[in-house]
């Protein structure tokens, strides 16, 4: 079962078309939030901040 509209197999083409299907997908969204948490590890570093695995 869909979660919103654009990921329903009956309307999802009705909201969205493949391409944005795709900039909103799960995998799109998880892939952004690792991206982001890169950047901050990174930028931490470079400041000279600690990155510590907890």
């Amino acid at each position: 079962m869909a979660a919103s509209l654009i990921g329903s197999r009956y309307f999802g083409d009705t909201f969205a078309n493949p391409a944005m299907r795709d900039v909103f997908s799960d995998e799109s969204r998880f892939r952004s939030w690792l991206d982001v948490e890169a950047a901050l590890a990174r930028t931490a570093f470079d400041c000279g901040h600690p990155v510590h695995n907890t």
